[in-house]
C-alpha cells in the first residue's frame, strides 16, 4: 500500500465518521422536535447562528485584507477561504427554521 492509498482510507474513514455523526445529530433533532418543540428549535436557532456566523466572520475578514492590503491576512487566507466555502451550508440548515415559521 502506498502513501497515497493510506490518506485516501483515511480520509474516507473521516468522512464516514462525519456522516455516521451527521445522521446521529439529525436523529437526535428530530427526537427532540416530537419531544419538546419550542425548545428544540431555540437550540436549533442558537446553532444555526453558530454556523452562519463562522464563514460570514471568515469573509469579513477576507474582505478587510482586500480593501486594505498588506501582508497581514496571507497567513490565515486559506484558512479562511475554507471557511467561506461553507457559505452555502447555512442556507440549506434554515429551512427547518422557515417550515417552523409558518406554523
Amino acid at each position: 500500500m502506498t502513501l497515497g492509498t493510506r490518506s485516501a482510507f483515511r480520509a474516507r474513514g473521516l468522512t464516514i465518521r462525519h456522516g455516521t455523526s451527521m445522521v446521529g445529530g439529525a436523529g437526535a433533532l428530530v427526537a427532540a422536535c416530537l419531544l419538546a418543540p419550542g425548545d428544540a428549535m431555540r437550540v436549533y436557532l442558537a446553532l444555526y447562528l453558530l454556523v452562519l456566523g463562522l464563514p460570514l466572520g471568515a469573509m469579513l475578514l477576507l474582505l478587510t485584507h482586500e480593501i486594505t492590503g498588506g501582508r497581514w491576512g496571507l497567513a490565515a487566507r486559506r484558512s479562511l477561504l475554507t471557511l467561506t466555502a461553507l457559505l452555502p451550508l447555512p442556507v440549506l440548515l434554515f429551512i427547518p427554521i422557515a417550515i417552523m415559521l409558518s406554523r
